[in-house]
């Protein structure tokens, strides 16, 4: 369903059927590809034929204090300490109490700064997998295009 093209941005195949558009909302999709397509522009990755995201050598995008991200066509894959946990679950909190906005969570996942509409339910939820799933080292959130998440121990 997803191809490189001659520029080395991702794109939907052009037989997809407008049925599997509708079904997926791979218009989400689309625009997720608009995001990492311009990351590709600017320099800061580069995507190979087998889809592989790899963040250019001689451009810091992530801070030393944040949390290591790597990019992949259906979303990123996060990796965070201990600590980097703890206050990304402090942030999700706040936003599901309605003390922090959307701009403050999409920090800690791009994926939901994205555009992707977020209750303090789905915050509060994925706080609480990242705090079940931390036994002091850390947490490793996978978290497609479409905010769909999946949390595992580090």
């Amino acid at each position: 369903m997803v191809e490189i093209d001659n520029k080395g941005h991702l794109e939907l195949k052009d037989n997809v059927s407008q049925e599997d558009f509708e079904k997926y909302d791979l218009a989400q999709l689309e625009e997720y590809f608009v995001t990492l397509n311009q990351k590709v522009d600017q320099g800061i990755i580069s995507i190979n034929s087998e889809l592989e995201i790899q963040e250019s050598n001689d451009i810091v995008t992530i801070s030393a204090s944040g949390p290591t991200r790597e990019y992949h066509w259906w979303g990123y894959k996060t990796t965070y300490t201990d600590s980097q946990t703890d206050s990304a679950i402090s942030t999700l909190n706040s936003f599901a109490a309605g003390t922090a906005g959307a701009a403050a969570v999409g920090a800690w996942f791009p994926a939901i700064g994205a555009g992707a509409g977020v209750s303090s339910a789905y915050a509060s939820l994925l706080a609480s997998r990242m705090g079940a799933n931390n036994d002091g080292n850390g947490v490793i959130v996978d978290m497609t295009w479409a905010a769909v998440y999946n949390v595992s121990p580090r």
